[in-house]
């Protein structure tokens, strides 16, 4: 079974007016996301995991547009290049906001 890894992770509030920008954020790409504590438990299934690309922040104002589009170009392009895929594991937040989308 093969399954992708991909996601964007922070806590955004709408009244904060510093902008979350990539230094902010912790990002792992690739195999170097298996190895870290946080997706250690990927490791314990009978399953194929290919990982792209994972941000996460502590809780801030929204995140900045442009490294928005180009992560999300990155985990797409990544999907891609997977196929093809029996699964795809978002391990994303519900609570972000991107400068400039409604």
């Amino acid at each position: 079974m093969r399954i992708a890894v991909a996601g964007l992770h922070t806590e955004c509030s709408t009244y904060n007016p510093v902008l979350a920008r990539e230094a902010d954020f912790r990002v792992l790409r690739g195999p170097s996301m298996l190895k870290d504590a946080y997706f250690d438990f990927l490791t314990h299934f009978p399953a194929e995991f290919i990982t792209t690309l994972h941000a996460r922040a502590i809780a801030g104002g929204p995140v900045e547009r442009s490294i928005y589009e180009r992560w999300k170009g990155e985990i797409l392009e990544g999907l891609k290049q997977a196929l093809p895929l029996d699964g795809v594991y978002p391990a994303m937040h519900g609570a972000m906001f991107v400068e400039g989308l409604f």
